[in-house]
């Protein structure tokens, strides 16, 4: 810095604030960025990952086969039965739906146990078999489950946008009680939290994720056993980026 002339007093150094002009910082991550990571991740991993999706799709073809033969036995003989046999087949309509919630709580947790697998991915850890029956956080993965389950039943059930929107700000729960060791309540205030930080990036993502997962099942079990493992990658780099957390290349 120059002088002054003789007798002004000295220069004095620029104010705070009058640097360059504010720059917003740049979204965490590109969607690009994550399909390619999700879809890379499951090709080197794809054994682990599938595996992991059998029991939930054993469940899937159990159910629907069992519904189909109930009502395409109503179909085909519905004139015919008595009001009582249209009652007994109704009646094994609602066990099967009633059994498949009941198996749907196993299924869940293995579910959750795919998303462990994730994370490890994510982490840069090679995933084993065994993460697909971790009971690690058992109690607290199924209080979640339920929880989750139960809020966004009462929400669809008194308007269809309260479920939906419930769901959508609660997608990272689960991932907050898996990855940092969360309670079910402050799991769901910190997804809360952190899908109103980052509202835009968070739905194109979540839509993104949901479309990915329903394509699957047009592709019945093969695309299943793609589509949602590749979604829960997803899922997981989307959490991982939006916190800050690791992702490995």
């Amino acid at each position: 810095m120059t002088e002054p002339p003789a007798g002004q007093p000295p220069y004095q150094p620029p104010s705070p604030g009058h640097g360059p002009p504010y720059q917003p910082s740049q979204e965490p991550y590109q969607i690009g960025e994550m399909l390619s990571w999700s879809w890379r991740k499951f090709t080197e991993h794809w054994k682990v990952l599938v595996l992991g999706m059998v029991p939930m799709l054993l469940l899937l073809i159990a159910f629907y086969v069992a519904y189909f033969v109930f009502y395409l036995d109503l179909m085909l003989h519905g004139d015919d039965m008595s009001d009582a046999e249209i009652r007994r087949v109704f009646v094994h309509i609602a066990i099967a739906i009633g059994v498949f919630f009941v198996l749907l709580i196993p299924a869940s947790v293995l579910q959750a146990n795919l998303q462990r697998v994730a994370l490890a991915i994510a982490d840069g850890t090679p995933p084993t078999y065994a993460m697909l029956y971790d009971t690690r956080r058992l109690g607290r993965i199924i209080v979640t489950l339920l929880t989750l389950g139960a809020a966004t039943l009462v929400g669809f059930v008194l308007c269809f946008l309260p479920g939906l929107a419930f769901g959508f700000f609660a997608s990272f729960t689960m991932l907050f009680v898996l990855d940092q060791d969360l309670r079910t309540i402050e799991a769901i205030k910190a997804s809360f939290r952190l899908v109103r930080e980052h509202l835009g990036l968070a739905l194109l993502s979540v839509l993104l994720i949901g479309v990915i997962g329903s394509l699957g099942s047009y592709a019945l079990v093969v695309g299943i056993a793609v589509s949602v493992p590749v979604s829960l990658l997803m899922q997981v780099y989307s959490f991982r980026a939006l916190t800050r957390g690791t992702i490995s290349q």
